[in-house]
């Protein structure tokens, strides 16, 4: 694969303003590609984030070793980017802790583990289901049952009194 044709499927595949997640299940289908989210997730009131789709051989270790002039970069473009938004404060610039790079494959591993704790949840939420459900079907089964006692209560004649069909 050429070089042009790989900055190509990244420029295409990453985002390219700010929140702009890229297209990422396009690029986890492309072959030798990850997905890398850059996000500052507490410096401002908004969190801000990109994705980014790089080449297999970049890791989330490269971003990181870069922070110190992606940063800059970054506090360089504030005006241009959040100039005239009102409210923001351009005096308020970055510094490389604000900035975070995950590898979303791996996050995504990791947060979709079942532990002890979920897996008592979800049985929980299981149990009051069934509970909900058992209780509607008992309730239901018994004013059907209350029904009919009255149906039948009307349909008999009461003692002493002649139905209309008797002499």
């Amino acid at each position: 694969m050429s070089n042009s044709h790989i900055i190509g499927i990244m420029y295409d595949l990453s985002g390219k303003d700010y929140n702009d997640f890229g297209r990422y299940d396009e690029c986890l289908n492309q072959n030798g590609f990850a997905y890398i989210l850059g996000s500052i997730p507490h410096k401002w009131s908004v969190p801000v984030a990109i994705g980014f789709c790089i080449p297999n051989e970049c890791t989330t270790q490269d971003f990181m070793d870069m922070r110190p002039y992606i940063v800059d970069a970054i506090n360089e473009a504030l005006p241009t980017v959040f100039g005239e938004i009102k409210g923001f404060d351009l005096n308020n610039t970055l510094t490389t802790t604000d900035l975070e790079f995950r590898n979303s494959q791996l996050e995504n591993q990791r947060v979709t583990k079942a532990d002890f704790g979920s897996l008592l949840i979800v049985m929980f939420v299981f149990l009051f289901v069934f509970m909900v459900i058992a209780g509607t079907v008992i309730k239901f089964i018994r004013s059907s049952k209350a029904d009919k006692v009255k149906v039948d209560q009307r349909k008999k004649p009461k003692k002493g009194k002649k139905s209309s069909g008797e002499k």
